[in-house]
């Protein structure tokens, strides 16, 4: 007996919940690939450091480091240090990567931790309502700039 595989379609949403998410995953698997280009032995490397000299001669240094690997998930630490401007505050945050799902999220950004997806507002904190959203976001644009104006040199130890 031969099985026949179907495929469901699933209807779209428009929800404002179903439209963050989208949004969300969409961010989530545009960071993972900048990463992989950023450190592309993620795998096997424990760290990787390296400048980032934008046009106008403001130079920074940016390490990534590997708090935990298990078979699935990575998190990394993402810490940019000697920053010249000042005006911006360097970046700062701990991304998990799932290499099977390929996918990349902000699990914490400059000592916020577990980011929800949707907040009231306004709220205490005075969030975003999509906060979660723009961070990872926030991180691939810094992605792309490291990729554009980064200066790679050999491995050192991050002191971060």
């Amino acid at each position: 007996m031969k099985h026949r595989i179907t495929h469901r379609v699933v209807p779209q949403s428009d929800s404002p919940r179903a439209a963050v998410l989208r949004d969300l995953l969409a961010v989530a698997e545009a960071n993972h690939v900048l990463l992989l280009q950023l450190m592309p032995a993620m795998r096997s490397d424990a760290g990787r450091t390296f400048s980032v000299v934008g046009p106008g001669g403001q130079a920074a240094e940016v390490c990534f480091t590997i708090r935990e690997r298990g078979p699935f998930t990575t998190l990394l630490d993402v810490v940019e240090t000697h920053a010249t401007d000042g005006w911006v505050a360097p970046m700062r945050a701990t991304v998990r990567l799932s290499h099977d799902a390929r996918v990349a999220e902000v699990i914490e950004f400059r000592r916020r931790r577990r980011l929800q997806a949707r907040y009231p507002y306004p709220n205490p904190d005075m969030l975003q309502p999509d906060e979660k959203l723009q961070v990872n976001r926030l991180l691939g644009e810094w992605l792309q700039h490291c990729l554009r104006w980064g200066q790679a040199r050999d491995q050192l130890p991050c002191m971060a």
